[in-house]
């Protein structure tokens, strides 16, 4: 021990000359042999740590008349890992020598000491420097596996010409051709907004088509027209009702469309820009209704069968359908007529309004809460179509 303390009386050059083992043992023999000087800086460092970091420092290297411990005995002691201890005295070390510098500001034997040690001293990286690859040059040499003709090239941008947009984009940034700047793929995915494994699956897709239209195996591929972007109200009667765009089926449509709630009224008018309001995306609607978009897309769903099932047959027609026994026509449809006639105001309301009859607003069992409570309409309801149903098979049973 006292060998490797004068190590610090010599010249600073000899401690480059000597084992890590010894650096260490340079180390605890400056902790426990401080002069006046040395013992201020040490407590002044000691203070700095936490508990933890200080049990771990003084076991590790025995001083402050505490054990000198291994690095497992102290892991066990802590029970954590053993490489966590030393990376502590790593850290406490390297500490150590910042405080030093600020205390002092000049290099010493011991400062030395402690930088010279493995994964202590910040040695500056040296980084490759990349070559830089011509696009052109990779994706025949690696890619393709073809000669760089004038041909062969016109055959790419061909081929680019003839695929979708978002594909070309991907493909000219994975290479760095058509003016465009070559790119890593994680930045390409960003750019075009597409998953990372996909860009690779697309540009080897594309490559082995471009091979075949070399070999003279495959053809280009065929180019898509592009499409005019339909609005929301054209998309309504072409896509999801199915029917033409005319004046009659605007007026049949507005119609149907009273029947529905006043915030499904609102929410259809707004997305389809009907009843003279412009057309909305759904989340400006999902903000003004304080809604999720989900939510605005159930309703236009659900508005759209309803009105769809208008188009294709009458409430009238439903109502004979799906809860009379008769089938509908006008002579059946007079005498339903007749009898709602008959009947109470209040119980007529609720009757024509939940089935939608006679061009009145169709309403749930819910709405009816200002006329009646919905368990009380459902029972008129349900007396009205026995009634009715009695009244239209009795000419059967004087037959």
């Amino acid at each position: 021990n006292g060998n490797s303390f004068s190590l610090l009386l010599h010249p600073v050059n000899k401690i480059k000359h000597i084992s890590s083992n010894d650096k260490y043992e340079i180390i605890r023999n400056y902790f426990l042999n401080p002069n006046m000087q040395s013992k201020e800086i040490i407590d002044k460092f000691l203070a700095t740590l936490n508990n933890s970091q200080r049990f771990i420092f003084e076991h590790y290297l025995g001083i402050n008349n505490k054990q000198l411990l291994k690095q497992e005995e102290i892991a066990k002691k802590l029970n954590t890992y053993s490489s966590k201890i030393y990376r502590v005295v790593q850290m406490c070390l390297r500490k150590f020598v910042t405080f030093y510098l600020e205390e002092f500001g000049e290099e010493t034997d011991i400062t030395l000491a402690i930088q010279d040690i493995k994964h202590i001293r910040q040695r500056p990286r040296k980084y490759k420097q990349r070559k830089v690859v011509d696009g052109t040059a990779l994706l025949f040499d690696r890619f393709l596996k073809k000669p760089c003709t004038e041909e062969n090239k016109k055959i790419v941008y061909k081929f680019l010409e003839c695929i979708d947009k978002k594909k070309r984009l991907i493909f000219e940034y994975y290479f760095g051709i058509n003016g465009k700047e070559k790119l890593k793929q994680a930045d390409i995915s960003k750019k075009t907004n597409t998953v990372q494994t996909n860009v690779s699956r697309i540009v080897n897709v594309c490559c082995t088509k471009i091979v075949g239209i070399i070999d003279g195996k495959e053809d280009f591929p065929k180019q898509k027209q592009t499409q005019h972007k339909l609005t929301h109200q054209q998309l309504l009667f072409e896509k999801y009702l199915s029917i033409p765009c005319t004046k009659e089926n605007k007026n049949r449509l507005h119609t149907y469309l009273m029947r529905l709630n006043h915030k499904y009224q609102l929410i259809f008018a707004l997305y389809f820009g009907l009843e003279g309001k412009e057309e909305t995306e759904t989340t400006k609607i999902a903000e003004k209704f304080n809604v999720t978009r989900g939510c605005i897309w159930q309703i236009l769903h659900k508005s759209i069968n309803q009105i769809k099932q208008d188009f294709e047959e009458t409430q009238e027609e439903r109502l004979f359908k799906y809860h009379l026994a008769v089938d509908y026509s006008e002579e059946n449809y007079a005498k339903v007529n007749d009898f709602l006639n008959t009947l109470p105001n209040k119980e007529r309301k609720i009757f024509v309004h939940y089935f939608g009859l006679n061009g009145a607003i169709k309403l749930n069992m819910s709405e009816f809460k200002p006329l009646c409570s919905s368990s009380k309409a459902s029972k008129v309801i349900k007396n009205i179509i026995n009634n009715l149903n009695s009244i239209l098979k009795e000419p059967s049973k004087e037959n």
